[in-house]
This record gives C-alpha cells, structure tokens and sequence, in this order.
C-alpha cells in the first residue's frame, strides 16, 4: 500500500467515523498533493506521485505547522497555535520517525568519510546536501546544518 493511498484511506476512515478535524487535515494534505502533482505534470513529468514525492508534500505541510505555531505564540494566539499543533500531531503520524542526535551524527560522520580531505567551510553546500539525502526527511535541515556547522568549524 502507497502512501497515497494510506491517506486515502484514513481519509475514508475519519468520515465514516465523522471526524471532521481529522478529515479536514487530510483533505488539505490531498489538496496540497494534487498541486504537488499538477506542478510535476507541468514540466512534462507523470503526474502520479512517487511515495518519497507524497512524503516531502506531508513534511512540507508538517513544516508550515510547525512555523505557524511559533507565530501564534509570538502574536500571542495559543488557540490557534493549540489548533495547529493538533493538525501537526495527525501529519506526524505519516512521517517517519525523526534521527536520535546520536544517529544524526553517525549519518554526518559517514558522509564526511565520503568527502575524505574535501572536508572545509568551502564545500559546506554540497557536504550538507548529501547529508539531506542520506537521512531522507528524518532530520531537518536546521539540526542538520548546526551539526555540520560544529563538526567542520572543530575540524579545522
């Protein structure tokens, strides 16, 4: 079973069991993929989503939450900050489980080995864009960055 059609069925799921909240996340998770598969179509691609495709559009979604949520604490909103944490909450259940700090490390260890002796600021892009793709979406691009930050600024 895709992705897709996990959300599909959950989707199915929460409106036979007339759970307005949690179908309403999931039809903004299917809006947001179906622009996701009209942009793919635009440039001439197939338009059905791949699941690693269907994974960035639901971390992306999770993401906005996750901002929206520092803004209404800021503006001084805890309803609505407490509403998007309840929509975060149901997108975290589609996501894989986040890298322990340890496991993150190991990850960028692995990588530096890649890289050997090209290991300096100067390649600090293309270090952190391996890293990206080697964990897949379990670590964001902020931890991330920091880490790498603090491993190549020791390294010299």
């Amino acid at each position: 079973m895709t992705l897709e059609e996990k959300l599909r069925a959950d989707l199915q799921e929460a409106q036979r069991a007339r759970d307005a909240f949690r179908a309403g996340v999931l039809r903004l998770v299917f809006a947001a993929i179906q622009n996701r598969s009209i942009e793919k179509r635009s440039k001439g691609d197939s338009e059905k989503l791949t699941d690693e495709e269907v994974l960035e559009v639901v971390a992306k979604e999770a993401k906005k939450r996750k901002e929206a949520i520092g803004l209404f604490r800021e503006g001084s909103r805890p309803e609505l900050a407490e509403n998007e944490e309840k929509e975060l909450r149901e997108l975290e259940h589609y996501l894989p489980q986040p890298l322990s700090e340890e496991e993150l490390r190991a990850a960028v260890r692995d990588v530096l080995r890649k890289f050997g002796e090209d290991t300096t600021q100067k390649n600090f892009g293309k270090i952190m864009g391996e890293v990206m793709r080697s964990v897949k979406g379990r670590a964001e691009a902020s931890q991330v960055s920091v880490l790498l930050k603090e491993v190549l600024g020791a390294g010299k």
